[in-house]
């Protein structure tokens, strides 16, 4: 008797759990992350971050307010549709090549300007495995990556201080 109980309740549960993702599907279960954002209101801290990154842009001192300022380059020049970048910053790197160029064309920028022709931040080791948002920060401060490891020279950075 338990066990034909048990086995009509496991077939109702599994009925159950296709009718639910059935559902799940027809209402939009089955959209990318991106679509599913983009449906989303943003909330209370989505909102503290966009209100915190247009204050960033009215006070020039980091690279987005710098942008603003000389280019008249506003928040969806760099970040797209999404005000909220990923965790790889896809969009706004995609962006820092269309305009900046790849490491080739930065590296020969970076030759001109550097005071030390051996030390070439975009020729470096490294090479373009890593993303402009790793060093070059648009609402603070930023860093070049290189003097988390090497520090004994100074690296001037655009939107950053000097060590």
């Amino acid at each position: 008797m338990y066990w034909k109980t048990l086995a009509k309740a496991m077939r109702w549960r599994r009925w159950a759990s296709i009718i639910v993702l059935a559902a799940g599907l027809a209402m939009g279960w089955g959209m990318t992350v991106g679509q599913a954002m983009a449906r989303q209101k943003p909330d209370a801290s989505a909102a503290a971050l966009i209100k915190k990154a247009r204050e960033d842009v009215a006070a020039p001192k980091w690279l987005a307010g710098i942008h603003f300022k000389k280019e008249s380059i506003d928040c969806q020049g760099c970040h797209g549709d999404n005000p909220i970048p990923d965790d790889t910053a896809g969009t706004v790197n995609a962006n820092c090549i269309n305009c900046h160029g790849g490491y080739g064309e930065m590296a020969e920028v970076s030759k001109k300007k550097s005071e030390n022709p051996d030390i070439n931040v975009h020729a470096s080791h490294l090479g373009p495995e890593i993303g402009c948002t790793v060093c070059h920060q648009g609402h603070k401060a930023s860093k070049a990556y290189c003097l988390y490891c090497h520090t004994n020279f100074d690296l001037p950075i655009p939107g950053g201080a000097s060590k």
